[in-house]
């Protein structure tokens, strides 16, 4: 039985972890920083840079436990394209080739544009680290019905096993080379917040097609 009546669910729990660890994780890259500022020592470059990689968990951590949706009318190619190159200019290393097809794709949806972009920047992150270079990535778009559509993320990498397929979106299930994250289960959480679902399926001559599902005109989680 949960002896707390604000909840035990694993968002609360999750979210709860987060605010805690924030402060003082914000208070030793203050430190760290200074110390870095006096000394040369690449020791204090190492651990700074466990503690971004811990301040973007906590991000991970804050997105998961509670999104927030936002509904406005966009323009669903415009969007993929921005998307598309946005990830193309942040990636580190080789820039990934991104194509978006979205040639029978609606023109207008009623979506929160920064959740769209955060489920497919965690796909795009997926298919890059699991694929080889240069990174071939096609985004299609396509309408499925009269009030959903389709956007399919495809990479050409190994694939995933199909007894994994299901785990993959679990919190902190080992992902990119066994390193346990919330990228996926994340962009589930925002996908399912919209009224829609994502579903990872082989593609045809090999690699993975992530397919996120969506109605054409999103509902407040509340309503």
């Amino acid at each position: 039985m949960c002896p707390d009546p604000g909840g035990c669910d694993t968002e609360t729990l999750v979210n709860r972890i987060a605010h805690a660890l924030r402060n003082p994780v914000f208070a030793a890259s203050l430190q760290a920083e200074l110390a870095a500022a006096r000394s040369p020592d690449p020791a204090i470059g190492k651990v700074m840079e466990h503690l971004t990689r811990l301040d973007e968990l906590i991000n991970e951590m804050l997105l998961f436990g509670r999104p927030q949706i936002q509904l406005r009318d966009v323009q669903p190619v415009a969007l993929l394209n921005e998307v598309a190159a946005s990830m193309a200019a942040d990636t580190e290393g080789t820039a990934p080739d991104i194509r978006v097809n979205g040639g029978v794709g609606p023109m207008t949806a009623f979506w929160d544009p920064l959740a769209v972009t955060l489920i497919l920047k965690r796909l795009l992150k997926n298919a890059v680290e699991n694929s080889p270079p240069p990174h071939t990535i096609m985004i299609e778009l396509t309408q499925s019905s009269d009030d959903g559509v389709e956007i399919a993320v495809i990479d050409h990498g190994k694939g995933i096993n199909e007894e994994l397929q299901d785990q993959v979106f679990l919190p902190f299930f080992p992902q990119h080379q066994g390193k346990a994250g919330l990228g996926l289960s994340v962009a589930l959480k925002f996908a399912t917040a919209l009224g829609g679902a994502i579903d990872l399926v082989p593609n045809p001559g090999g690699g993975t097609r992530a397919i996120v599902h969506l109605p054409l005109r999103a509902e407040p989680p509340d309503s």
